[in-house]
Order: C-alpha cells, then sequence, then structure tokens
C-alpha cells in the first residue's frame, strides 16, 4: 500500500505546483512610482569616457541628482532612470555597498560640498 501512496503525493505536489506557476507566469504587475526623481541643476562640469556597462564613448553633463529632495549619486551611468532601459539590476552585495558609502561619505559629505565635489565624487561611483 506504501507505493500507491507514494505516487499520489507526487502526483498531488505536481498538481498543486501547476496552478501556481500558471498563475505566476499571466498575472500583470502594476508599477509603483516611489520616488521623484530629479535633474535639478547643473554642475559645471562634464564627463567623457567609456562606461564599462555600454561599451562606447559617452559625453554627458554632470548634474546634481535629487530624489525625494536629497542629493543622490548614480551608479550606472548612461542608463536612463525614467524607462530603465539598459539597466542591469544587481545585488550589492557587503563589501561593495561599503565601498559606495565610504566614496560618498568622503568625497562629499565630509567635504565643503561644492560642485566640483559632487562631480568628483559621482565619477568615482
Amino acid at each position: 500500500m506504501k507505493p500507491k501512496t507514494k505516487y499520489f503525493n507526487k502526483f498531488l505536489g505536481v498538481l498543486m505546483l501547476l496552478p501556481t506557476l500558471i498563475s505566476t507566469f499571466f498575472t500583470s504587475t502594476t508599477p509603483v512610482q516611489a520616488s521623484t526623481f530629479v535633474l535639478e541643476e547643473l554642475t559645471g562640469y562634464y564627463y567623457t569616457g567609456i562606461p564599462v556597462h555600454l561599451g562606447y564613448e559617452l559625453t554627458q553633463n554632470i548634474y546634481v541628482l535629487k530624489m525625494d529632495g536629497k542629493k543622490v549619486f548614480c551608479v550606472e551611468s548612461g542608463i536612463p532612470e525614467n524607462s530603465g532601459e539598459g539597466y542591469t539590476p544587481e545585488a550589492f552585495i557587503h563589501t561593495k555597498k561599503d565601498l559606495l558609502s565610504k566614496i560618498a561619505y568622503y568625497g562629499y559629505t565630509k567635504t565643503k560640498q561644492t560642485h566640483y565635489g559632487y562631480a568628483v565624487t559621482q565619477l568615482m561611483i
């Protein structure tokens, strides 16, 4: 009697898994606007270089980026925030977060917070 119960349990498990997978693939997601991103002011500096993730030369003005009224830094330059096209999601490991935090802290927060300091810090990040 044990073999029948074993096969029945496997069959039941597969039967319950199928609706879950089907509903996961066919449900629609609703985009949520969590923050307001603003390119508010030019720093007066620009960047010309080849970002690693793009692979071609890019020249762009460096703006002071603000999100919800606070100055922020971009971690993947050249990718438009509003469309998300080309953005590569990446889970930051602790050491990378720590390094980026130190660059922002010592490069901008701990300084006189000039446009020059912001531009150099953005390029380091």
